[in-house]
């Protein structure tokens, strides 16, 4: 009995804080968003750093997104978003950048290649507020040809606080 409860209670406590970062795979590629650290103080700049790995054993064609600092883009039926931020977990936080059309193309990743891209989010939404915040990314991708890659990944919730120190 002893022992279930500590399982239990470490499962608790990685649900009660997750880390900042995490990753998603599916048919080769690995995708992960992270955060430099999990407390921010009011203004700082928060930089997210997404990442595209090649875990297969062959080249993959993936597309070229142009990150979050250029508008939202609506990814299915279900109305998931590539990027959004919420406060709190459920509150929205309006993207504040312009509207930017972008033609992708694509990506050649070799095999064990990683695509690695920095974008400073706090400069088109609002993190002034002290707080929970709650990243959401997924990556859609329907490249055509034998090294093409289909898919969509929906990374794990990135969570970060914003605080005044003391």
């Amino acid at each position: 009995m002893r022992y279930k409860v500590r399982i239990v209670l470490v499962a608790c406590l990685l649900t009660a804080y997750p880390l900042a970062s995490g990753a998603v795979e599916k048919d080769g590629l690995r995708l992960s968003v992270q955060v430099a650290k999990t407390v921010y103080t009011p203004g700082e700049p928060i930089v997210v750093e997404f990442a595209w790995t090649n875990v297969a054993d062959r080249n993959l064609a993936i597309r070229n997104w142009p990150g979050p600092l250029r508008g939202r883009e609506t990814l299915d039926s279900e109305g998931r978003k590539d990027f959004a931020v919420y406060f709190d977990g459920t509150d929205r936080i309006e993207y504040r950048g312009p509207m930017i059309d972008s033609i992708y193309g694509d990506l050649d990743l070799k095999p064990g290649q990683t695509l690695k891209r920095e974008y400073e989010v706090s400069q088109v939404y609002d993190f002034r507020r002290e707080g929970k915040y709650v990243i959401r990314a997924a990556y859609l991708s329907c490249q055509r040809g034998s090294a093409g890659w289909c898919g969509l990944l929906v990374h794990p919730d990135v969570i970060l606080w914003v605080r005044t120190t003391r």
